[in-house]
């Protein structure tokens, strides 16, 4: 969509990955189209990493010129994903960081209050 090549764009996304694996399917995705292999082959056969949606939606895109649309519509039901995970990692997390500081001001709460009773003892007898 920006005016860069399908394989320009394949170079630069590679640098660009960190993940080992990810980088390995770039680098084959780069390697097998420059023989002329469909884009979505590589991504359809990669099933391991990739959701079958990705290659079947690169190859949509493929067969009906619109590459650019079919890759930004997959970023952008991936970037819903997450932000969807994070939300719901961030709700199951909040009940755990309760209890925790309940216990720290529990622990506290018995530092303070557990000496004062010994001194109460003390002075009864």
């Amino acid at each position: 969509n920006s005016g860069v090549d399908v394989m320009t764009a394949i170079e630069i996304t590679e640098e660009v990955v960190q993940n080992v694996f990810y980088k390995e399917i770039l680098r084959e995705a780069r390697v097998r189209v420059e023989k002329g292999t469909a884009l979505s082959e590589v991504f359809v056969e990669r099933q391991d990493l990739y959701p079958i949606l990705v290659g079947e939606m690169i190859m949509v895109g493929e067969e009906s010129g619109t590459l650019d649309e079919m890759l930004e519509e997959i970023g952008l039901v991936y970037q819903r994903e997450m932000e969807y995970e994070l939300k719901s990692m961030s709700q199951n997390i909040e009940p755990i960081l309760i209890f925790m500081l309940a216990g720290m001001v529990l622990v506290l709460a018995l530092g303070v209050f557990l000496p004062m009773w010994d001194l109460g003892k003390a002075a009864i007898r």
